[in-house]
């Protein structure tokens, strides 16, 4: 198997499947829900580690986020309020909408999510979390709103929510040094768990483009290529420059080359 072949096949996975999150058994189409966001994901840093384009890491990201769209429609409408994924603790395709700039698709899941927390089915930190990027999607976030989120976000004591508090209060409040200071931080804990950064070369993967290329080493290339990119870190700065606040051209993890302007 080469790299094309996996592309292919995960990409061919998930477009098989898509529209099972509208026609599954509802007892299914959370988890379904969830599957298909890791594969998407998942394929869209591979293409974009491999190929250098940017436009199909924004397609899959996008289709991320049109699925979790999908699923939260259907909960609507079918009247699933204790479906356990339409918490919106279940923020990761929200990430990858924003990922890919898609203000509009970001704010519909906004809507579309549940707005109470959930307790036994997310934790509160991930719920609030959640709820203050619902309010700095929208185009004028509501101050009111965003102050009592924060101080409940800030009141949580568990300390590896400390960046990600800095973070959201910083964006709230426009402001371009704490924001700046807080991102950096949330870099390096993104390195402590994924290792040194590389600035990835997309030639790394010309050897896999043999018929006989090794599995086993494939995989763990792809490994490695997958933790060269911060989706979270991405998503947060196009908040950022919603806000209307300088960021730098270059940071680890997250490639210029996806952070274009449109």
């Amino acid at each position: 198997m080469d790299i094309n072949d996996y592309s292919g096949f995960l990409g061919g996975e998930v477009l098989d499947c898509v529209p099972d999150i509208l026609r599954s058994n509802t007892a299914d189409i959370g988890n379904l829900s969830m599957e298909y966001h890791d594969k998407l994901r998942e394929l869209a840093i591979i293409e974009l580690l491999t190929f250098g384009v940017a436009s199909e890491f924004y397609k899959e990201l996008n289709l991320s986020g049109s699925v979790r769209e999908a699923y939260l429609t259907r909960c609507r409408d079918e009247g699933l309020d204790k479906e356990v994924h339409r918490v919106s603790g279940r923020y990761e395709p929200l990430l990858d909408t924003l990922a890919a700039g898609n203000l509009d698709l970001a704010g519909a899941i906004a809507e579309l999510s549940l707005s109470d927390y959930r307790q036994g089915y997310e934790h509160e930190g991930d719920y609030c979390y959640a709820q203050i990027l619902h309010r700095l999607v929208k185009p004028t976030p509501p101050a009111d709103e965003l102050t009592v989120l924060l101080d409940r976000f800030d009141s949580i004591a568990e300390p590896q929510l400390n960046t990600r508090k800095t973070i959201v209060r910083a964006l709230a409040e426009k402001d371009p040094v704490a924001f700046e200071q807080a991102f950096g931080a949330l870099l390096d804990e993104f390195k402590a768990e994924n290792g040194e950064y590389q600035e990835w070369d997309c030639d790394k993967f010309e050897e896999m483009h043999e018929e006989d290329a090794d599995e086993t080493e494939l995989m763990n290339m792809l490994d490695d290529a997958k933790q060269q990119v911060f989706i979270e870190g991405l998503a947060l700065l196009r908040l950022a420059e919603k806000s209307g606040l300088e960021t730098k051209t270059d940071y680890p993890y997250c490639p210029a080359i996806v952070r274009a302007k449109d």
